[in-house]
C-alpha cells in the first residue's frame, strides 16, 4: 500500500473519517440503549444498570490491555490500521445485535451485544487516537488533525440526533429509528475505515521509540510530570462532565418541568460545539494550545452558575437554558480540538526520556482515567442529591433540598470543578517552546 504525503490535507481528512460513525456509536450506547431496553423492551433497570457498569469497567480494563498490544503490534500497514479494522467488524456485528432487539431472551442478546459493543470500540478507538497523535509531530499540524476529527464526529453526532426528526419517523427513537440507524452505522464505519486505510498514512515510524515493556510504562506513569498534569486535570474535568451529564435530564424534567425540550437543548449543545470548531481552531494559532482549552473550560463551567437563578414557570426560561447550555457547548468544543493533540505532545516527550514508543499506552490510560471519572461523577451526583434531600420523582422538595440538593451539585460543583482544571492546563509545563525543543531531538535520533 503506498504512503501518502504525512502532511497532506487529504491524509488527515481521510484519517478523521472514521470519527463519525464513532460519535454515532457514542451517542446511541450512551444516551438511548439502556433507556429504550427499559421502556420499550421491558428489562429491569437493575439488570440494565448492572450490565452498563460492568461493561463500562470491562471496556476501562480492556483500554489498557489493547493500547499494549496496539503499541507492540507489527505489520505492513502499521500497528494502528489492523486494529481498527478489526474493531469496525467487531462494532458493526454488535450494532446489528443491539439496535434489533428480539422478544426471545433479551437479557442475554443486551448484556452479550453491549459487551461486544464496548469490546470492538476499545479495539478499533484507542489504537485510532494514537494513530492520529502519529501522523505528525508538528505542533500545530496536530491542531489540524485533531479539528477535523472533531468536524466529522460533530458530524455524525448530528446525524444520529436528527435521524428520528426525519418525517417519515416517529420524532423518537423507536425499533424503526433504531434499525435504519444500525444501516446507517454499518455502511458509514465500514465506508470511513476503508477510506482511512488506503488513504491515510500509517504515522510516523520512528526508530527512536523502540518497542513498549511494561517496566517501561510504568516508569512513564511515575515520572512523566506533564502526563500527571493531564492525568489531574481529567480527573477534575471528568467528574465536572459526569455530573453534568447525569443530571441534565433531572433538571430540565424533573426541576424546570420542561418536558419534550431536553432532545432540542441537546441537539442544539451539540450544533454549538460544532459551530466553534473554526473559531477555537483559529484561537489556537494565537494562544498555546493549553491555554486555549483552559479558557474554554472556564467559559464553560461559568455559564452553569447563572442557571441557579431558573424556576418552574419562569418566563424565557426555555431560552434562557437553551441560550446558556448553547454557549457552554460553543466554550467545550476546544476539548475536542486540544485534548488529544495535546496528549501527543505529551507523547513525544515521554519518548524522549525512555526511548519507547507508548504512543496507544498512553492514550488508554487517558481513557481509562475519562471514562471512571465520568462514571464516578454520574453516580457521586445522585449520591449528593440524596445526602443534601432532593429527590428526582418528588413533587415536594423542599427549598432547602432544591438550592443545595440540586442546584448546588448541578450548576456549582462542577464550576468549582472546571476552575480546577482550567487552572492546572494555564499552568501546564509542556508549552510550544519546549517541545519545538523535543520535536528537533526526536528528529535528530530518527536520522
Amino acid at each position: 500500500m503506498s504512503e501518502p504525503n504525512r502532511n497532506s490535507f487529504k491524509g488527515f481528512v481521510a484519517y478523521a473519517a472514521p470519527g463519525a460513525p464513532e460519535a454515532m456509536i457514542l451517542y446511541c450506547a450512551a444516551m438511548v440503549i439502556p433507556g429504550f431496553f427499559t421502556t420499550e423492551i421491558g428489562l429491569s433497570a437493575a439488570f440494565v444498570g448492572i450490565v452498563y457498569t460492568i461493561s463500562r469497567l470491562f471496556d476501562a480494563v480492556t483500554d489498557i490491555g489493547i493500547g499494549y498490544l496496539s503499541d507492540r503490534t507489527k505489520s505492513p500497514i502499521g500497528p494502528r490500521k489492523p486494529w481498527l479494522i478489526a474493531g469496525t467488524v467487531v462494532s458493526v456485528i454488535a450494532v446489528f445485535y443491539l439496535y434489533n432487539p428480539s422478544d426471545s431472551n433479551p437479557e442475554f442478546r443486551y448484556a452479550a451485544s453491549t459487551f461486544a459493543l464496548y469490546l470492538g470500540w476499545t479495539m478499533a478507538i484507542v489504537p485510532y487516537d494514537a494513530w492520529g497523535a502519529e501522523l505528525s509531530r508538528d505542533y500545530m499540524d496536530r491542531n489540524r488533525i485533531f479539528t477535523l476529527r472533531a468536524i466529522a464526529y460533530y458530524i455524525g453526532s448530528m446525524i444520529f440526533l436528527a435521524m428520528p426528526m426525519l418525517p417519515w419517523f416517529s420524532g423518537d427513537f423507536d425499533r424503526e429509528v433504531l434499525r435504519y440507524s444500525a444501516w446507517l452505522v454499518a455502511i458509514m464505519f465500514i465506508g470511513a475505515t476503508t477510506i482511512a486505510v488506503f488513504l491515510a498514512p500509517q504515522g510516523r515510524a520512528s526508530r527512536s521509540g523502540q518497542a513498549p515493556t511494561l517496566k517501561g510504562i510504568l516508569k512513564t506513569l511515575l515520572s512523566n510530570r506533564p502526563l500527571q498534569y493531564y492525568v489531574v486535570m481529567f480527573l477534575l474535568g471528568g467528574l465536572s462532565l459526569g455530573i453534568t451529564l447525569a443530571l441534565s435530564y433531572v433538571y430540565v424534567n424533573a426541576y424546570l418541568k420542561l418536558e419534550g425540550k431536553f432532545a432540542s437543548i441537546l441537539f442544539f449543545y451539540v450544533l454549538a460545539n460544532f459551530i466553534a470548531i473554526p473559531f477555537w481552531f483559529l484561537v489556537t494559532r494565537k494562544v498555546q494550545k493549553h491555554k486555549a482549552w483552559a479558557i474554554g473550560l472556564l467559559i464553560h463551567g461559568v455559564c452553569y452558575p447563572p442557571l441557579a437563578f431558573l424556576t418552574p414557570g419562569a418566563a424565557g426560561a426555555f431560552w434562557i437554558l437553551l441560550g446558556l447550555t448553547s454557549f457552554s457547548g460553543f466554550a467545550y468544543s476546544v476539548t475536542n480540538i486540544v485534548s488529544k493533540s495535546l496528549l501527543g505532545d505529551i507523547i513525544d516527550y515521554d519518548q524522549l526520556e525512555t526511548g519507547e514508543n507508548h504512543s496507544a499506552s498512553i492514550f488508554a490510560v487517558s481513557a481509562l482515567v475519562q471514562k471512571l471519572t465520568v462514571a464516578l461523577g454520574g453516580g457521586l451526583s445522585f449520591l449528593m442529591l440524596a445526602w443534601l434531600g432532593y429527590e428526582p420523582s418528588s413533587a415536594n422538595n423542599s427549598a432547602t433540598s432544591i438550592l443545595f440538593g440540586l442546584k448546588f451539585t448541578y450548576l456549582i460543583l462542577p464550576f468549582f470543578l472546571s476552575t480546577a482544571a482550567a487552572y492546572l492546563l494555564w499552568r501546564f509545563p509542556l508549552n510550544q517552546a519546549r517541545h519545538e525543543e523535543i520535536k528537533r531531538k526526536l528528529d535528530a535520533l530518527d536520522g
